[in-house]
């Protein structure tokens, strides 16, 4: 699973200038949209998840089922953050950009579960307005396939019916849910196995030479199996201790 938090906004009357994107960020824009041509702040983590959840059976024709254990989903995160300053001809108002990008790899297990919850928001002075993209689902599990998301909130300066980010998925049971609430915005994503990648933003408003930081909160599951099955359960584990890992990372910006 890759999961990616961006911003990209399509803003009227912007200065035209170059672009310098993180290398592997698939920031997009458009001839009304530039990043201020310098070097933007970067932070990366790396943290592993192990999830159990998916129950194992051995059903027989009278109906008897044996329980055989619980299936795993298991991966490394490899998480990026990266803040960028959006050049605009106006006064008063700067507008910066977040994107977090996580690489699920060295993924094991046979289950189609998993989860991960990420928290976005901000601190700082000058901080006036902010928007995020929204959730999404996906209704075939034939292939993998990517589905485009916007803004939960569209902007006047951006464009509500361009797709920010996307979100690929390889099952139907998958699904990237937002909320929002009190300045934070919520991302859950349900069966991360079968995600390949999560592209979504955060773009803010704030006052004119205010720098604007941003606090990312990842939590996952770090489930510790307590016992192995025997018999037709061997090497199966068959009871766990539901555990969670909370990180939380900082990234400031430049401009």
């Amino acid at each position: 699973m890759k999961i990616r938090i961006a911003l990209v906004a399509l803003i009227a009357g912007l200065i035209p200038v170059g672009l310098i994107a993180p290398a592997g960020a698939d920031v997009t824009y458009t001839e009304q949209v530039k990043v201020k041509d310098e070097t933007p702040e970067v932070g990366r983590y790396t943290v592993r998840y192990k999830n159990y959840s998916e129950k194992m059976r051995l059903c027989m024709e009278d109906g008897y089922c044996e329980f055989l254990g619980y299936r795993k989903a298991e991966g490394q995160l490899g998480v990026k953050l990266t803040t960028f300053k959006i050049v605009d001809g106006r006064r008063s108002y700067d507008y910066f950009l977040l994107d977090v990008d996580i690489v699920n790899g060295d993924r094991e297990g046979t289950s189609k579960n998993g989860w991960a919850k990420v928290a976005v928001s901000n601190y700082g002075p000058g901080l006036v307005d902010q928007s995020n993209t929204k959730s999404a689902s996906y209704n075939d599990d034939r292939d993998c396939k990517a589905i485009g998301v916007g803004l939960s909130t569209p902007w006047p300066i951006v464009s509500a019916s361009m797709d920010l980010g996307h979100v690929t998925f390889c099952d139907k049971g998958a699904s990237y849910s937002h909320s929002f609430s009190s300045g934070i915005s919520t991302y859950f994503a349900d069966h991360t196995r079968q995600i390949t990648h999560v592209s979504s933003q955060r773009v803010v408003k704030v006052r004119e030479g205010k720098k604007p930081s941003f606090k990312v909160v990842l939590t996952i599951p770090v489930d510790k199996c307590t016992k192995g099955g025997g018999g037709l359960a061997s090497g199966n584990c068959v009871a766990y201790d539901n555990k969670t890992y909370t990180k939380n990372l900082y990234i400031g910006t430049f401009g």
